[in-house]
């Protein structure tokens, strides 16, 4: 089975651009699939990375010529005749910004065994990056570009297991190997700021219980290693148990009440991505209440 499809966009600012997804699905029976996926995609810089500049009014200020320099150099020229300082987020040269883009090759795997009881889904993809806008906005010591290119590469997988009618397990596992296509040095400082979020290994482990009709509970571990390995003091890990109990009773005949309690707990101490998301009390508790009417 072929799949086609695609979207196009014109817009003032950027060019116009034709992104198309491709897709051939192989079934090898009933209960078997292969998928062969082609996507492009963009995204479009929005009106702050675009026109957005910062704007400084000074008063009583004597410069030195160090001073011009340095401010001249962030794009705001003139600097002694001046009373206000406007630094674009662009360089002087440049017009705008054109779109960042992604092609994504795909090849996955589902499979349902079992009669339905065992549920297999894995996926090796390969993601080009380009045009990519990694420069911090705020930041007045460097114009906003498209130099950025990256490449990931990985593979996902997820197991799901129903024993009987009131469980449901789940296992999953993701594994991301990111390359700067720009830059084979591990420093290179726009990479790095794509690359901050990312993990390298990640996975989770889930169980879902039904108690009675209108009570469950769900128990779930996630674990995440190397996370911000581009970071300098990174890269951390993270490890946490999280427990859930819902109940939905009946108010009226037409209204109900769900109440849900959940309890978070932190396994390891390194901090949350950051050195400085440092929490004093590993035990997080959540409680909701929901009316359905």
């Amino acid at each position: 089975m072929f799949n086609f499809g695609a979207s196009w966009e014109d817009e003032d600012d950027t060019k116009d651009f034709l992104a198309p997804r491709f897709a051939f699905n192989q079934h090898l029976g009933d209960n078997q699939v292969v998928r062969f996926i082609y996507s492009e995609a963009v995204r479009s810089p929005n009106s702050y990375e675009q026109h957005g500049q910062e704007e400084y009014i000074l008063r009583n200020v004597t410069y030195t010529p160090a001073m011009a320099a340095i401010v001249q150099g962030m794009g705001a020229e003139d600097l002694y005749l001046q009373d206000t300082v406007v630094i674009p987020n662009l360089e002087p040269e440049r017009t705008t910004l054109s779109h960042e883009k992604i092609k994504s090759h795909e090849i996955s795997y589902f499979a349902l065994l079992d009669d339905g009881h065992w549920q297999f889904d894995a996926k090796w993809f390969y993601d080009e990056l380009t045009d990519l806008i990694s420069e911090p906005l705020g930041d007045n010591q460097k114009a906003l570009t498209n130099e950025t290119a990256l490449v990931l590469e990985g593979v996902e997988t997820q197991i799901k297991w129903i024993p009987h009618s009131v469980d449901e397990f789940y296992l999953s596992y993701a594994y991301i190997n990111p390359k700067d296509e720009k830059n084979s040095s591990e420093d290179s400082s726009s990479a790095n700021k794509e690359l901050r979020l990312m993990a390298q290994h990640s996975g989770s482990f889930t169980w879902l219980h039904q108690w009675s009709p209108r009570t469950t509970s769900a128990v779930s571990y996630f674990w995440v290693d190397q996370w911000n390995y581009t970071y300098s003091q990174g890269p951390y890990n993270f490890e946490r148990i999280d427990v859930n109990a819902s109940h939905q009773m009946s108010v009226t005949d037409e209204v109900d009440l769900r109440l849900s309690a959940t309890l978070e707990y932190r396994v390891d101490d390194d901090p949350l991505l950051w050195p400085d998301n440092v929490y004093q009390d590993k035990e997080k508790v959540f409680v909701s209440a929901e009316l359905k009417f």
